[in-house]
């Protein structure tokens, strides 16, 4: 449920048709002196007031405006590396993997680089002593041991 209805919005316009000053209309309607100065100032609406229509032109400007690097939280290492893991898994897949359970692992270590030349399968152990996980989950799991005993 929006914060402010229509109704609000309509009186703080009539109040300030009257000649009310922010701060009078703050205290009768109980409205934030910023979201005043926004709709009185700068034209915004509370959602509420809008259309179906406008609410939908509103929310495809956003989604337009939040694409790519665009969006605040665009990583784009992160994202490309992500991207080429899928496209990995999409072009190589193992009938076997099922009952082997095997992994596919880019050699040179580029997931972008999704060349057969580069792809391997190995099992879960190999796979990540290859990476150098199964090294780092033994250092943390004897970190956290010490920490427990409190060394």
């Amino acid at each position: 449920m929006p914060k402010y209805t229509k109704m609000d919005y309509e009186i703080v316009l009539e109040l300030r048709k009257k000649g009310l000053g922010y701060s009078e209309i703050n205290k009768i309607t109980r409205v934030k002196l910023t979201t005043l100065r926004h709709w009185i100032n700068d034209g915004y609406k509370p959602w509420g007031v809008h259309t179906k229509t406008e609410l939908d032109n509103i929310k495809q400007r956003h989604r337009v405006l939040m694409l790519g690097d665009r969006n605040p939280r665009w990583n784009p290492n992160t994202s490309i590396q992500g991207r080429g893991r899928i496209m990995a898994r999409k072009l190589y897949k193992c009938p076997l993997l099922k009952w082997l359970k095997l992994e596919r692992h880019h050699i040179d270590g580029n997931p972008n680089n999704n060349s057969p030349d580069n792809i391997t399968w190995l099992s879960r152990k190999e796979h990540m002593t290859e990476d150098g996980r199964i090294n780092r989950a033994s250092e943390f799991s004897y970190m956290r041991k010490i920490f427990k005993r409190g060394e």
